[in-house]
Protein backbone atom coordinates (compact mmCIF):
# COMPACT_ATOMS: atom_id res chain seq x y z
CA UNK A 1 0.00 0.00 0.00
CA UNK A 2 3.06 2.17 1.13
CA UNK A 3 4.45 1.80 -2.73
CA UNK A 4 1.23 2.87 -3.99
CA UNK A 5 0.64 5.33 -2.52
CA UNK A 6 3.92 6.76 -2.84
CA UNK A 7 3.78 6.58 -6.72
CA UNK A 8 0.15 7.77 -6.90
CA UNK A 9 1.50 10.84 -4.55
CA UNK A 10 4.78 10.96 -7.60
CA UNK A 11 2.41 11.11 -10.33
CA UNK A 12 -0.23 13.35 -8.94
CA UNK A 13 2.36 15.90 -7.95
CA UNK A 14 3.79 15.60 -11.42
CA UNK A 15 0.72 16.05 -13.22
CA UNK A 16 -1.04 18.69 -11.20
CA UNK A 17 2.08 20.85 -10.89
CA UNK A 18 3.45 20.68 -14.53
CA UNK A 19 2.99 24.11 -15.07
CA UNK A 20 5.26 25.17 -12.54
CA UNK A 21 8.29 22.63 -13.46
CA UNK A 22 8.11 24.23 -16.95
CA UNK A 23 8.25 27.47 -15.78
CA UNK A 24 11.40 26.35 -14.35
CA UNK A 25 12.91 24.94 -16.80
CA UNK A 26 12.10 27.56 -18.93
CA UNK A 27 13.79 30.00 -16.39
CA UNK A 28 17.04 27.87 -16.19
CA UNK A 29 17.28 27.85 -20.19
CA UNK A 30 16.47 31.33 -20.63
CA UNK A 31 19.47 31.98 -17.48
CA UNK A 32 21.57 29.32 -19.56
CA UNK A 33 21.57 31.08 -22.72
CA UNK A 34 22.52 34.67 -21.24
CA UNK A 35 25.08 32.91 -19.32
CA UNK A 36 26.31 31.11 -22.39
CA UNK A 37 25.96 33.90 -25.49
CA UNK A 38 26.59 36.92 -23.25
CA UNK A 39 28.99 36.22 -19.79
CA UNK A 40 31.42 33.92 -21.29
CA UNK A 41 33.92 34.89 -23.60
CA UNK A 42 34.20 32.60 -26.32
CA UNK A 43 37.59 31.33 -27.29
CA UNK A 44 39.95 30.47 -30.07
CA UNK A 45 41.95 27.45 -31.48
CA UNK A 46 44.94 27.21 -33.44
CA UNK A 47 47.73 24.66 -34.22
CA UNK A 48 50.71 24.39 -36.01
CA UNK A 49 51.43 20.65 -37.62
CA UNK A 50 55.19 19.22 -37.36
CA UNK A 51 56.57 15.86 -37.61
CA UNK A 52 59.72 14.48 -35.95
CA UNK A 53 62.59 13.18 -38.66
CA UNK A 54 66.23 11.70 -38.49
CA UNK A 55 68.47 11.30 -40.67
CA UNK A 56 69.36 7.49 -40.92
CA UNK A 57 69.78 4.39 -43.31
CA UNK A 58 66.80 2.06 -44.34
CA UNK A 59 68.62 -0.60 -41.71
CA UNK A 60 68.22 1.63 -38.31
CA UNK A 61 64.70 2.94 -39.74
CA UNK A 62 62.72 0.77 -37.54
CA UNK A 63 64.87 1.89 -34.36
CA UNK A 64 64.53 5.42 -35.53
CA UNK A 65 61.03 5.77 -35.58
CA UNK A 66 60.75 4.47 -31.97
CA UNK A 67 63.44 6.72 -30.75
CA UNK A 68 61.98 9.42 -32.26
CA UNK A 69 58.15 8.73 -30.88
CA UNK A 70 59.95 8.50 -27.65
CA UNK A 71 61.37 12.08 -28.16
CA UNK A 72 58.31 13.31 -28.97
CA UNK A 73 57.50 13.28 -25.24
CA UNK A 74 60.72 15.27 -24.33
CA UNK A 75 60.07 17.87 -27.33
CA UNK A 76 56.71 18.65 -24.72
CA UNK A 77 58.79 19.60 -21.90
CA UNK A 78 61.24 21.82 -24.01
CA UNK A 79 57.86 23.27 -25.83
CA UNK A 80 56.63 24.24 -21.95
CA UNK A 81 60.06 25.38 -20.34
CA UNK A 82 61.35 28.85 -19.89
CA UNK A 83 63.91 29.11 -22.80
CA UNK A 84 60.86 28.45 -25.27
CA UNK A 85 58.46 30.36 -23.67
CA UNK A 86 60.80 33.22 -22.68
CA UNK A 87 61.55 33.84 -26.78
CA UNK A 88 57.88 34.08 -27.20
CA UNK A 89 56.95 36.34 -24.22
CA UNK A 90 59.51 38.55 -25.84
CA UNK A 91 58.43 38.42 -29.24
CA UNK A 92 54.83 38.88 -28.51
CA UNK A 93 55.60 42.11 -26.77
CA UNK A 94 57.59 43.32 -29.63
CA UNK A 95 55.31 42.31 -32.43
CA UNK A 96 51.95 42.04 -30.96
CA UNK A 97 52.30 44.66 -28.08
CA UNK A 98 51.18 41.50 -26.28
CA UNK A 99 51.95 41.21 -22.49
CA UNK A 100 51.50 37.41 -21.53
CA UNK A 101 52.85 35.98 -18.13
CA UNK A 102 54.41 32.90 -18.51
CA UNK A 103 51.78 30.85 -16.32
CA UNK A 104 49.40 32.44 -18.83
CA UNK A 105 51.47 31.08 -21.78
CA UNK A 106 51.44 27.78 -20.50
CA UNK A 107 48.20 27.54 -20.16
CA UNK A 108 47.71 28.78 -23.62
CA UNK A 109 50.28 26.45 -25.12
CA UNK A 110 49.77 22.56 -25.79
CA UNK A 111 51.81 20.12 -27.45
CA UNK A 112 49.42 17.10 -28.31
CA UNK A 113 50.93 13.90 -30.41
CA UNK A 114 49.06 11.55 -32.51
CA UNK A 115 48.58 7.93 -31.34
CA UNK A 116 51.48 5.99 -32.68
CA UNK A 117 52.33 8.78 -34.57
CA UNK A 118 55.76 11.23 -35.68
CA UNK A 119 53.41 13.36 -36.69
CA UNK A 120 52.57 16.49 -33.57
CA UNK A 121 50.87 19.92 -33.13
CA UNK A 122 51.54 23.09 -31.06
CA UNK A 123 48.20 24.27 -30.35
CA UNK A 124 47.36 27.72 -28.90
CA UNK A 125 44.27 29.03 -27.12
CA UNK A 126 43.46 32.35 -26.98
CA UNK A 127 40.33 35.26 -27.00
CA UNK A 128 41.44 36.49 -30.17
CA UNK A 129 41.41 34.19 -33.55
CA UNK A 130 44.57 35.73 -34.77
CA UNK A 131 46.41 35.89 -31.95
CA UNK A 132 46.18 32.18 -31.04
CA UNK A 133 47.28 31.37 -34.56
CA UNK A 134 50.12 33.96 -34.02
CA UNK A 135 51.13 32.01 -30.75
CA UNK A 136 51.00 29.11 -32.08
CA UNK A 137 53.70 29.79 -35.18
CA UNK A 138 55.79 31.76 -33.23
CA UNK A 139 56.26 28.79 -30.67
CA UNK A 140 57.09 26.45 -33.23
CA UNK A 141 59.26 28.34 -35.31
CA UNK A 142 61.35 29.63 -31.69
CA UNK A 143 61.03 25.73 -30.67
CA UNK A 144 62.37 24.21 -33.86
CA UNK A 145 65.53 26.90 -33.37
CA UNK A 146 65.85 26.12 -29.94
CA UNK A 147 65.98 22.17 -30.45
CA UNK A 148 68.67 22.84 -33.05
CA UNK A 149 70.79 24.27 -31.01
CA UNK A 150 70.20 21.94 -28.20
CA UNK A 151 71.88 18.54 -27.48
CA UNK A 152 68.49 16.85 -27.98
CA UNK A 153 69.14 14.33 -31.05
CA UNK A 154 66.57 14.24 -33.43
CA UNK A 155 65.00 17.02 -36.05
CA UNK A 156 61.75 18.48 -36.85
CA UNK A 157 59.78 19.95 -39.54
CA UNK A 158 56.55 22.19 -39.85
CA UNK A 159 54.19 20.67 -42.09
CA UNK A 160 51.11 23.40 -42.02
CA UNK A 161 51.37 26.42 -40.34
CA UNK A 162 48.37 27.87 -37.63
CA UNK A 163 45.57 29.99 -39.07
CA UNK A 164 42.90 31.88 -37.34
CA UNK A 165 39.76 30.16 -36.86
CA UNK A 166 36.52 32.07 -37.05
CA UNK A 167 34.41 29.37 -35.13
CA UNK A 168 35.01 29.46 -31.51
CA UNK A 169 35.90 26.08 -29.49
CA UNK A 170 33.98 27.15 -26.61
CA UNK A 171 31.23 28.33 -25.24
CA UNK A 172 29.28 24.83 -26.22
CA UNK A 173 25.82 26.64 -26.37
CA UNK A 174 23.99 23.41 -27.71
CA UNK A 175 25.34 21.66 -24.96
CA UNK A 176 25.40 24.51 -22.28
CA UNK A 177 21.08 25.24 -23.83
CA UNK A 178 21.05 21.53 -23.00
CA UNK A 179 21.94 21.87 -19.21
CA UNK A 180 20.07 24.36 -18.51
CA UNK A 181 16.89 22.81 -19.53
CA UNK A 182 17.88 19.75 -17.47
CA UNK A 183 18.99 21.53 -14.25
CA UNK A 184 16.00 24.12 -14.72
CA UNK A 185 13.58 21.01 -14.85
CA UNK A 186 14.74 19.26 -11.90
CA UNK A 187 15.35 22.04 -9.38
CA UNK A 188 11.78 22.88 -10.37
CA UNK A 189 10.65 18.86 -9.83
CA UNK A 190 12.71 19.01 -6.53
CA UNK A 191 10.65 22.62 -5.58
CA UNK A 192 7.52 20.73 -6.55
CA UNK A 193 8.37 17.57 -5.00
CA UNK A 194 9.25 19.30 -1.42
CA UNK A 195 6.30 21.68 -1.32
CA UNK A 196 3.95 18.66 -1.56
CA UNK A 197 5.56 16.52 0.82
CA UNK A 198 5.56 19.49 3.64
CA UNK A 199 1.96 20.45 2.19
CA UNK A 200 -0.27 17.26 4.19
CA UNK A 201 -3.64 19.08 3.26
CA UNK A 202 -6.09 16.77 1.10
CA UNK A 203 -7.23 18.64 -2.10
CA UNK A 204 -9.60 16.35 -3.89
CA UNK A 205 -11.93 13.69 -3.65
CA UNK A 206 -9.38 11.44 -5.73
CA UNK A 207 -6.81 12.17 -2.55
CA UNK A 208 -9.18 10.57 -0.06
CA UNK A 209 -9.65 7.67 -2.00
CA UNK A 210 -5.50 6.75 -2.73
CA UNK A 211 -4.61 7.39 0.87
CA UNK A 212 -8.00 5.72 2.63
CA UNK A 213 -9.12 3.98 -0.35
CA UNK A 214 -12.72 5.01 0.26
CA UNK A 215 -15.03 7.55 -1.44
CA UNK A 216 -15.40 11.28 0.38
CA UNK A 217 -18.75 10.87 1.93
CA UNK A 218 -19.20 14.90 0.67
CA UNK A 219 -17.48 18.14 0.26
CA UNK A 220 -17.32 21.18 2.46
CA UNK A 221 -17.41 24.29 0.22
CA UNK A 222 -14.69 26.51 1.36
CA UNK A 223 -16.15 30.43 2.12
CA UNK A 224 -14.71 33.45 2.42
CA UNK A 225 -15.26 36.69 4.19
CA UNK A 226 -16.32 38.23 1.11
CA UNK A 227 -18.68 35.76 -0.10
CA UNK A 228 -20.39 35.71 3.22
CA UNK A 229 -20.45 39.71 3.32
CA UNK A 230 -22.33 39.04 -0.39
CA UNK A 231 -24.48 36.79 1.59
CA UNK A 232 -25.58 38.80 3.55
CA UNK A 233 -26.09 41.56 1.58
CA UNK A 234 -28.46 39.22 -0.63
CA UNK A 235 -30.16 38.38 2.82
CA UNK A 236 -30.76 42.30 3.16
CA UNK A 237 -31.90 42.32 -0.43
CA UNK A 238 -34.47 39.53 0.20
CA UNK A 239 -36.05 40.49 2.79
CA UNK A 240 -36.28 43.94 1.65
CA UNK A 241 -37.75 42.40 -1.60
CA UNK A 242 -40.33 40.85 0.82
CA UNK A 243 -41.73 43.42 2.78
CA UNK A 244 -42.33 45.63 -0.52
CA UNK A 245 -44.08 42.62 -2.09
CA UNK A 246 -46.16 41.91 1.12
CA UNK A 247 -47.21 46.11 1.48
CA UNK A 248 -48.04 45.64 -1.90
CA UNK A 249 -50.31 43.01 -1.13
CA UNK A 250 -51.96 44.45 1.43
CA UNK A 251 -52.41 47.34 -0.08
CA UNK A 252 -54.72 45.53 -2.52
CA UNK A 253 -56.31 43.48 -0.19
CA UNK A 254 -57.99 47.09 1.29
CA UNK A 255 -58.74 48.48 -2.24
CA UNK A 256 -61.20 45.27 -2.65
CA UNK A 257 -62.93 45.92 0.74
Amino acid sequence: MDENLNFSFFARTIKEKLPTIMLFSLVGLLLGGYISFFWITPQYSSQTQMIAAAKTNEENLSNEITANLQLVKTYKELVLSDLVLGQVQEKLKSEENQQMSMSELREAITLEQQQESLFFSIRAVSDRPRLSAHLANITSQIFQEALAESQIPGEISITSEATASRSPISPNHKLNLVLSLFIGGLVGFLFVLLRASVDQTIKSEQAVYEIFETNALGIIPYTTSVDMKMSAKDKDLLKRNLSEDTVHISRRQRKRV
